[in-house]
């Protein structure tokens, strides 16, 4: 009997701190600001957006605010590195966007535009107005710095350092020894015209060739393997009717599923590619409200759907979540969502089962405490 009480004592507690916990949940949506609405998803062509965070600098005064951000990385720890060229700094983020600290080297930074993390916390840092990349050991102690033209992004892959140039590829090794380089102006394959991003997937290094508004894929060693195809400036095309993959190729990334998605500044959005350069998405609309872009300029992955886009003209960073597939499935961000209003929903249906399990063991108890004083009581002589 009283272990019968004990556990069905142990369910009720249980019961309740669950209640508890639905109606703490509750009580802050019911309490949340008029303003502080939920973004819905923007649905795409084969793709979701769903809006996480804006990001607008390390702090309200004006000197930490974001400036016209046009390069975002993410290093091995989950930090994010965004480069202030009109303020000569970098800034530092959590992996959730919260303010992390502000890099300055009045020394050897002049206009910092990309930064890439290495080896040993090891910093490669792209200076447009020193025309060098610059390398600092994780104390930010300075290591090394080599010439390359107007560099735009900067990749460690492997044990070597890429760097995109105005009109080619410089190649490094973690010295700053430059190994070989690659390339030259023109709308040719294996010719660039500013590109913008790098990816390695494998053994093939993407290029997002910006004005040429396609993507080059080459062996690690130069060799050009493809190009996306339907660019506005491919003269050879005879397709009158057909839309250009991009207006212009920005920064890009891969998916942890081996796609890429590219951002394209004048369509205000993101482009998806498969690993042969066909589009197989896009997403993305112009606006300054949360979840819109206006001229994106770069995308890094943050691992597990989330990515962060350096939203450029709107002077801040979006993380956001990328699915693709039917706008029916839900996404990370959805499905906390929909776990959240269940158990908002919960207090009540556990209070109700709550009472009535407790009148109903009140009401055994003393329907059995009064047949034990009914069996005790002496019996007539």
């Amino acid at each position: 009997m009283q272990r019968r009480r004990l556990a069905l004592l142990t369910f009720f507690i249980v019961i309740l701190l669950a209640a508890l916990v639905g109606l703490t949940l509750l009580i802050s949506n019911v309490l949340r600001p008029v303003g502080a609405t939920e973004i819905e998803p923007e649905a795409g062509e084969g793709m979701t957006l769903q809006w996480i965070r804006s990001v607008y600098g390390l702090g309200s005064a004006q000197a930490d605010l974001l400036l016209d951000p046009v390069s975002v990385s993410v290093a091995s720890d989950g930090r994010i590195f965004v480069p202030q060229p009109e303020l000569n700094s970098i800034c530092v983020f959590t992996n959730s966007g919260a303010p992390d600290t502000r890099i300055v080297n009045e020394e050897k930074l002049l206009a910092p535009n990309a930064v890439e993390s290495g080896p040993d916390d090891r910093l490669f840092v792209a200076d447009k107005g020193r025309n060098k990349i610059i390398a600092f050991d994780s104390s930010g102690e300075f290591l090394w710095e080599s010439e390359a033209n107007l560099v735009s992004d900067i990749l460690w892959a492997g044990d070597r350092l890429y760097a995109a140039g105005f009109d080619r590829i410089y190649v490094f090794d973690i010295d700053g020894n430059r190994l070989f380089e690659w390339g030259s102006r023109g709308y040719a394959d294996g010719e660039f015209d500013f590109p913008q991003g790098l990816v390695l997937a494998e053994d093939e290094l993407l290029v997002s060739d910006g004005h040429n508004a396609r993507v080059q894929a080459f062996s690690v060693d130069g060799e050009h393997l493809w190009s996306s195809n339907l660019s506005p400036r491919d003269s050879a095309s005879t397709d009158t009717t057909a839309t250009s993959t991009f207006q212009l190729a920005g920064g890009m990334c891969a998916t942890p599923d081996g796609k890429f998605l590219v951002v394209d500044p004048l369509q205000f959005g993101i482009v998806a590619l498969d690993d042969t350069g066909a589009v197989i998405g896009r997403v993305g609309s112009e606006g300054s409200e949360d979840g819109k872009f206006w001229y994106p300029s770069d995308i890094a992955s943050l691992g597990d759907g989330r990515y962060v886009v350096s939203d450029t003209m709107n002077n801040r960073l979006q993380v956001v979540d990328i699915s693709f597939g039917d706008s029916d499935g839900m996404t990370a961000r959805e499905l906390g969502q929909s776990i959240s209003s269940a158990w908002c929903i919960l207090p009540i249906a556990l209070l109700i089962l709550t009472t009535v399990g407790v009148v109903a063991w009140v009401s055994g108890t003393r329907r059995r405490t009064a047949e034990i004083e009914i069996a005790e009581e002496p019996s007539a002589e």
